[in-house]
């Protein structure tokens, strides 16, 4: 089950006696690679959002973009419209929180 403290059951037979190998892949949130996508040089335009809550949005799509080209920004992973953050943002709390334990039932 996916809810706190994220278990999950294993079948039967899958463990073996010795040498077992735990891999777990661990992804961030949407807004952390936003906020880290900031620390590199802008390659958009941003227009300051009509309602004032700090929110931007794409002036226009860039020429790079229409035109399928790279990135000039390498480090830049993410494309998107609307922009919440900028490179003070902090972080949320994001991945494991806590260290992984095998418990056997």
């Amino acid at each position: 089950m996916w809810v706190a403290p994220w278990t999950i059951k294993l079948a039967a037979g899958v463990c073996k006696t010795k040498a077992n190998k735990l891999e777990i892949e661990v992804t961030n949130i949407w807004a952390n690679r936003l906020i880290g996508d900031e620390q590199e040089p802008a390659d958009i335009e941003w227009v300051l959002g009509p309602l004032g809550l700090g929110a931007h949005y794409l002036k226009e799509f860039p020429d790079w973009f229409l035109n399928k080209q790279p990135r000039p920004s390498k480090g830049r992973f993410c494309f998107t419209t609307w922009n919440y953050f900028d490179k003070n943002s902090p972080l949320i709390l994001s991945g494991l929180l806590r260290p992984v334990k095998l418990e056997r039932e």
